[in-house]
């Protein structure tokens, strides 16, 4: 987590007014910020909204360790902070001479007690750490930080208010469904299933450590499993005919000039929805455009060849507005980066017209899907499809004894795909597959 001092030096005074206008620095989740000596204020955006907390900041045995004071609020503003962490510096003065523990070891050694019999709350954030230190379904690499947002999320959406406060050896059935089902009352299977797996994940690290000795999550099925489609037909990818309605569509619609470069860089591409979105200027050197592993779903660096096309979206991207030279940010909407949604919702706005026009209703990641099956059309082989859109070889033996990197045909494939759809756009031919 990162620390910044808001006063920037001007030595202005902390009041409650500036506290509740403190914001996060563009880009960050999570952040502290120093007050005064020993006193932070730790921002933290959630499912619903910013929370502040006052945290108090010691040096035990020559290392930082931070004690959380309790939720800003009405009743527990600056000044009462500022009163606790006086009672704390006394406790540590005299903990420094010998008459006392330490305030922030004293509390370490409550918390230790707490946890033989946790709250679920207390166990999520217990959850949390350990997927920071390793996971095995990741070789023991650390999970990614979006993962766990998305799990912070959905604890924060529909599990913490209800069950949050309940002592985790006494967690039911019925109790765990009602989180659950709440998604569903909403109409959000897809969130309902998110709370499911990260429920399931919580009760199965519950039963690892100890905490539970059955399975309270026995016999509860996911609202919304994952299926693999069966075959060709299930998968949702515009041909041809239903890209130029897209296409159509897009440039005749109030669509924004930030969400439809979006769309084009990711048919373009064949990246992933968030990689597009949050591309930034730093990762494109010349004609390649390079993620990092934390970047990627696979954990892996990967390098993206920039095709004519591609290379022209990004022209286009350098006019964007921005509320500050030098942005990193490639796709920018009046000045912000994108925001997780903006390209499904334009998708669904413009939706019907596109099947009115001949295409197909999509969402951000069937453009992938349209890239992959565009390359099938186009004649490239699978394994050089696979590779350009970042997956690993399902065949085991030839990620082992197959050492060619299959560089110039991975970058013959995107300039393939990009003058394909340059062709689309002026009235090319369409490929069109032929049955036997």
């Amino acid at each position: 987590m990162s620390e910044r001092r808001a006063d920037g030096g001007t030595g202005r005074k902390w009041t409650d007014a500036r506290i509740k206008a403190q914001t996060l620095a563009r880009g960050k989740t999570e952040q502290r910020i120093a007050i005064e000596e020993g006193l932070f204020l730790r921002l933290r955006a959630g499912a619903n909204g910013l929370s502040r907390s006052f945290e108090y900041r010691a040096m035990v045995a020559g290392s930082r360790k931070y004690l959380a004071l309790g939720a800003y609020s009405d009743r527990f503003g600056l000044a009462a902070a500022r009163e606790k962490v006086a009672d704390l510096r006394g406790m540590a003065g005299l903990a420094r001479v010998g008459e006392a523990d330490h305030p922030v070891i004293e509390e370490r050694f409550k918390r230790h007690g707490r946890k033989s019999d946790p709250t679920v709350a207390e166990l999520f954030d217990l959850f949390l750490e350990d997927r920071r230190l390793g996971s095995r379904r990741k070789g023991g690499k650390p999970v990614r930080e979006r993962t766990i947002e998305i799990h912070r999320q959905n604890f924060d959406s529909d599990i913490r208010g209800r069950i949050g406060d309940a002592k985790v050896a006494k967690l039911q059935r019925d109790a765990l469904q009602a989180c659950i089902d709440s998604a569903r009352r909403r109409r959000a299977p897809g969130m309902a299933a998110q709370v499911y797996r990260t429920l399931r994940a919580l009760v199965r690290f519950a039963i690892e450590r100890g905490y539970l000795s059955g399975d309270p999550m026995a016999g509860i099925a996911n609202p919304k499993p994952y299926r693999p489609p069966r075959s060709s037909e299930e998968v949702i990818a515009a041909n041809d005919k239903q890209l130029r309605a897209l296409f159509q569509v897009l440039e005749a619609s109030e669509v924004s000039e930030p969400v439809r470069l979006a769309i084009e860089l990711q048919l373009l591409t064949g990246a992933r929805p968030t990689e597009v979105r949050l591309a930034r200027w730093r990762e494109v050197k010349g004609d390649r455009w390079i993620l990092a592993a934390e970047r990627t779903k696979t954990d892996r660096p990967f390098e993206i060849h920039l095709s004519e096309q591609a290379l022209a979206v990004l022209n286009q991207a350098r006019e964007l507005p921005r509320k500050t030279k030098g942005e990193d940010f490639i796709l920018t909407n009046k000045g912000e980066v994108l925001s997780p949604m903006a390209v499904a919702r334009a998708l669904a706005r413009i939706a019907e017209r596109v099947v009115e026009a001949g295409g197909i209703k999509l969402r951000p990641h069937d453009l992938r899907r349209t890239t992959r099956t565009m390359m099938a059309r186009l004649g490239i082989a699978p394994h050089i499809a696979e590779r350009c859109l970042s997956h690993l070889d399902s065949n085991i033996l030839a990620r082992v004894y197959d050492g060619h990197d299959h560089r110039p045909e991975m970058i013959e494939a995107w300039d393939r795909v990009g003058a394909h759809l340059t062709a689309l756009r002026t009235g090319g031919a369409e490929v069109v597959a032929l049955r036997a």
